[in-house]
């Protein structure tokens, strides 16, 4: 897949690694009209036969390696806790079971002569992974290695058969057997590595087919996407869509075995299940500001494929040593542990930078073995799962989730449960210009008589990357969370700003919670009138909104500034209409 290539959350958005993660908005017209057959009944529980005969056999797939070099080296790992099933030579089932932690499987055969089958698939339902590797959200068919046809005599206890290793090329099996084996390896991780209570993530269904892009779904059969569909999105079945390849060639981008990218959708699914996404989607390569929903979601993402995989970089290839075309061996990767892109410089900016979060995320858990910058603490996995799945710290019903409101709520376990690491935590997130508050996303503001309060744009403040609109997503804007409760008082938010002889122009606006930045269609209220304007005395700059008519809920207040002249500073405050100020 190219640097980050396609590794994103589907609120409809894509990736390419020269975007990282989700790079466009999907059109919401859906291939997907198809009538769905329901996936089988998951069968992992076997029965005993008196007398019967016990049938033992271990389960392994082969997988091409990303190394360094791509993928060009293979290595043959079990299959673990997979669905078993053994049919009679007739296609009846007369036994289920799971495969163990190393893929060996035993599991009985009723009493007497017969002819027997085993087939391990491409799915489990268990205490140790919850996940069905299927064809598309149409068939819903898992993928399956079968044995040959054995025959067990009634005299004999134990027989031992053999099954095929599912394999990494021709039928490619071994895709789907990799794909499962992800999943697995995230689950035993958390559930190693936190106090949480975690035993297993609910199930996730994911949708692979050998040479077929997701994209297909969303009329774009030559992207070389995998995505993340949430549980909100109504135009295609929830799940992880892995890309198979491309025109139904698998020399072209494939990432069934690109573990890097498999457990970042996969993070974003654990987002999803645990504490509901805000991000909007949209355009992310890496290296640049970006809306801090979508900033959170993304190095969340980047960081648990690493912390998952034991590993301190995310790696995407290309394709593999197996192409008839030749070898195509092409690989990127970035470092969770190298500050060498989207390195923030100002206070604050960190929020705005997913790889930033993530190397936050990563130098808080790590300690000093692998850290390059000296600015660490040992947190372990532990902390952090608390603050990302329980109470403790981003919930379901968070508004506007980001990095600050995460590292608030880590921030007060840490001084909790580990106060000794409070001041290297500290260290690690300042060296990111992370937060461990809203102050700069999403800091909650109310009505209250007598305050006092004011904010700033400070002089000199540096203009930050521009979206195509024009628009600046960080340095040159504010964002507050405003309850609106339906009264007229509460529906009026005045904003009063400080002029000078080269003044500032600021405007104001409200968004729904859902919104995109500088989408019209997501701005509820909107007050962009042109400098010098009507106001108080000695605040000669003025704007309204009015929410009256806009359901009760929490908004997003945008302050944002354009600079009519010298970056000097300039100081503003929000009022309702009894003029009581908009505070923390």
């Amino acid at each position: 897949m190219g640097f980050f290539r396609l590794c994103c959350l589907l609120i409809f958005s894509l990736a390419t690694l020269a975007s990282i993660g989700c790079a466009q908005k999907f059109s919401t017209t859906s291939n997907s009209s198809v009538s769905a057959m329901a996936e089988t009944d998951y069968c992992g529980t076997s029965v005993s036969f008196s007398g019967g005969t016990t049938i033992t056999a271990t389960a392994q797939y082969q997988r091409f390696d990303d190394g360094t070099s791509g993928l060009s080296t293979t290595s043959v790992r079990p299959i673990r806790f997979a669905e078993v099933h053994v049919f009679t030579a007739d296609g009846t089932r007369v036994n289920c079971t799971e495969t163990d932690a190393s893929g060996k499987i035993s599991v009985m055969v009723p009493a007497g002569s017969g002819r027997y089958t085993m087939r391990v698939n491409s799915r489990a339902n268990n205490a140790s992974v919850k996940a069905s590797i299927l064809n598309n959200p149409s068939s819903n068919s898992f993928y399956s290695i079968t044995s040959s046809v054995f025959d067990v005599s009634g005299q004999v206890s134990t027989m031992p058969i053999t099954v095929p290793t599912a394999s990494h090329q021709g039928t490619l099996e071994g895709g789907a057997f990799n794909i499962l084996d992800q999943i697995y390896q995230a689950n035993l991780y958390i559930r190693t590595n936190n106090s949480s209570g975690f035993t297993v993530a609910p199930k996730i269904q994911v949708y692979w087919t050998p040479g077929f892009s997701p994209g297909t779904y969303y009329d774009q059969p030559t992207s070389s996407i995998s995505f993340y569909v949430s549980q909100y999105n109504t135009s295609l079945t929830r799940g992880l869509y892995i890309l198979g390849g491309n025109s139904g060639s698998l020399c072209t981008d494939t990432d069934h075995f690109d573990n890097s990218v498999i457990l970042h959708e996969y993070a974003h699914f654990l987002e999803d299940a645990y504490n509901k996404s805000s991000s909007p989607g949209g355009s992310h390569n890496g290296n640049k500001v970006i809306d801090p929903r979508l900033a959170w979601s993304e190095g969340w993402a980047n960081f648990f494929q690493a912390a998952a995989l034991g590993r301190t970089f995310y790696r995407d290839t290309t394709a593999n040593a197996d192409c008839s075309g030749g070898a195509m061996l092409s690989f990127s990767d970035f470092s969770m542990e190298t500050k060498s892109t989207d390195i923030p410089t100002n206070l604050g900016e960190g929020v705005f930078r997913e790889i930033s979060i993530s190397r936050a995320l990563y130098d808080s858990m790590t300690g000093s073995s692998q850290d390059t910058d000296s600015f660490y603490a040992t947190l372990g996995f532990s902390p952090i799962w608390k603050g990302f799945a329980t109470s403790s710290g981003i919930t379901a019903s968070s508004k506007y989730k980001n990095s600050g409101l995460f590292f608030k709520g880590v921030s007060a376990i840490v001084t909790s449960d580990l106060p000794a690491q409070a001041t290297p935590f500290s260290a690690a997130l300042n060296n990111e210009k992370q937060m461990i508050d809203e102050t700069y996303y999403g800091l909650t503001l109310t009505p209250q008589a007598g305050a006092t309060c004011t904010f700033s744009f400070g002089a000199g403040e540096p203009v930050a990357e521009s979206t195509s609109t024009g628009l600046y997503v960080r340095m040159n804007n504010r964002y507050f969370k405003y309850t609106y409760d339906g009264s007229a008082t509460r529906a009026i938010v005045n904003l009063r700003y400080q002029g000078t002889a080269t003044p500032y122009d600021l405007d104001l606006i409200a968004y729904k919670e859902d919104y995109v930045l500088g989408d019209t269609s997501t701005m509820v209220a909107t007050s962009i009138r042109t400098y010098p304007e009507t106001g108080a005395s000695g605040w000669p700059g003025y704007e309204q909104i009015n929410l009256s008519g806009q359901a009760a809920g929490v908004y997003l207040i945008n302050v944002r500034v354009f600079y009519l002249g010298a970056r000097t500073a300039t100081t503003f405050y929000l009022e309702n209409s009894n003029g009581d100020r908009i505070c923390p």
